[in-house]
C-alpha cells in the first residue's frame, strides 16, 4: 500500500517532470509502446510513471524501470523518476 506521504511524493514528481519534452522525444523517435502499438501521449506517459513509481514503493524494489522511465528509492528516502534513452554500462570482473 502506498502512504499518503508517498503519495505526496509521486505527486510532487509528476507535477515538477516535463512529460510534453519526454513527447516529443518519443515522437521524433518514433518510439511506440507495444501495448497501444504507437507513441504514447502525456496522459499515457504519466499513468505509466505513476505505476512505476507506486510498484517500486509497494513492492520495495530499490530500482524499477520501463517504457524508457526508470523509479530509484534511495535509502528508503529518496525517491527519483527519469527518462533513459541510452545507457551503456561495463563490470570489472576481479
Amino acid at each position: 500500500m502506498v502512504t499518503q506521504e508517498w503519495e505526496d511524493r509521486i505527486e510532487y514528481i509528476l507535477d515538477n517532470f516535463d512529460f510534453e519534452n519526454i513527447h516529443k522525444v518519443m515522437t521524433f523517435l518514433d518510439w511506440k509502446y507495444d501495448d497501444i502499438g504507437a507513441v504514447p501521449d502525456v496522459d499515457c506517459l504519466k499513468k505509466t510513471a505513476t505505476n512505476l513509481l507506486e510498484h517500486c514503493i509497494t513492492t520495495q524494489t530499490d530500482y524499477c524501470s520501463s517504457g524508457g522511465f526508470v523509479a530509484e528509492i534511495k535509502n528508503e528516502v529518496v525517491l527519483t523518476l527519469f527518462f533513459r534513452v541510452e545507457q551503456s554500462a561495463t563490470v570489472i570482473v576481479r
